[in-house]
């Protein structure tokens, strides 16, 4: 089954407008290609993508690192969903639920639509607004819409965060049924792409906060529960999180990796046990790693090498209540000994 399609021969002539303009620009959306695993690191099968060039396939980070069982479960939901379902990923603040979903779709060059899941978001927001223009007021379809009409992965992120009659409007599109918008009138029926996969992020997996850190995390009711998968995703293993480190910065110093991540590790564990109020996420870790490169060489008024010191205020710390701001530079003074004082340019 070819998915090459031309975008405007699916708008009726009245409603050209439809579209925002960067969509109906790009012409195709791409055909359907077998993508070797080999692009999540894992070779040996093969995945159902498309050809490259959708302006909306996100960049491919090459130092990403997929779980092998998340990729295992979630390959086999992009390739058949006949339960019409949606995914939800779930797990602390910065393991990486979103760049999980986003660097899947980069691998495999499917379209990737990212919205934000709040208290005050109705799913009409999604689906499709009015603008106006010269000629007047068009409709616009949103990134739900878009995603449901021409294929690929709409990832709500901090979806626990929605009130129920939002998420409720979820459940009929992933049961297959056709999208009604009622600005189009007797033209505005939309029915599902075969490859349009819904993906929601949050930090419970449903059942509302457990653990206290969490509290605007809404609990799901029974019957959206019953249409997610639910996979848990926690941070990297320390020699994972070593090599992703290193891969994305190869100028780095390899020894000083260990201790990006031990320090890393510590604060994420004061904040699971609620003693700091921040945590190291993963794009955090990769923030602190390019300062330290970039103030290799930093002292301060004395002569003494700061660089490590800026480094961790830039990425995590600076604006931080005082005491844990200086009890995690007191902890990084620890774990990176003279390497603190020294400077990385020195290693």
């Amino acid at each position: 089954m070819t998915m090459m399609t031309r975008v405007e021969d699916n708008i009726p002539a009245a409603h050209t407008g439809v579209i925002a303009k960067e969509e109906t620009a790009f012409e195709l959306i791409g055909s359907e290609q077998d993508i070797d695993t080999s692009v999540f690191g894992r070779p040996g099968a093969t995945v159902t993508g498309f050809k490259p060039g959708h302006f909306r396939v996100p960049q491919i980070k090459a130092y990403y690192h997929f779980p092998a069982d998340l990729l295992e479960d979630f390959c086999a939901f992009w390739e058949v969903n006949d339960g019409g379902e949606g995914f939800l990923l779930f797990g602390d603040a910065g393991v990486g639920k979103t760049s999980f979903a986003e660097q899947f779709a980069a691998r495999i060059n499917a379209p990737f639509y990212e919205v934000v899941g709040d208290r005050d978001r109705v799913l009409d927001d999604w689906i499709c607004t009015i603008h106006m223009t010269n000629d007047g007021a068009k409709p616009v379809l949103g990134p739900l819409a878009l995603a449901v009409k021409f294929g690929g992965i709409l990832c709500i992120n901090e979806g626990d965060k929605l009130r129920p009659a939002a998420r409720h409007g979820l459940h009929s599109i992933l049961e297959g049924m056709p999208l009604v918008i009622p600005q189009l009138g007797n033209k505005g029926v939309i029915r599902p792409h075969p490859y349009f996969r819904l993906v929601m992020t949050g930090n419970s997996g449903g059942y509302g906060d457990q653990s206290g850190m969490y509290q605007d995390s809404n609990r799901f009711d029974l019957a959206t529960l019953d249409r997610f998968v639910k996979r848990r995703l926690d941070y990297l293993p320390a020699n994972i999180e070593e090599q992703v480190i290193l891969q994305a910065y190869e100028e780095f110093p390899e020894e000083l990796a260990p201790m990006v991540v031990k320090l890393a590790n510590k604060v994420r564990e004061q904040f699971r046990n609620g003693t700091w109020a921040c945590t190291f996420s993963q794009r955090a870790v990769l923030r602190f790693v390019r300062w330290i490169i970039i103030h290799a060489d930093k002292k301060d008024a004395t002569g003494t090498h700061c660089g490590l010191a800026r480094a961790l205020d830039l990425a995590l710390t600076e604006g931080l209540d005082e005491d844990v701001r200086k009890a995690i530079h007191e902890h990084a003074k620890d774990v990176f000994g003279n390497w603190w004082t020294l400077g990385a340019a020195n290693v």
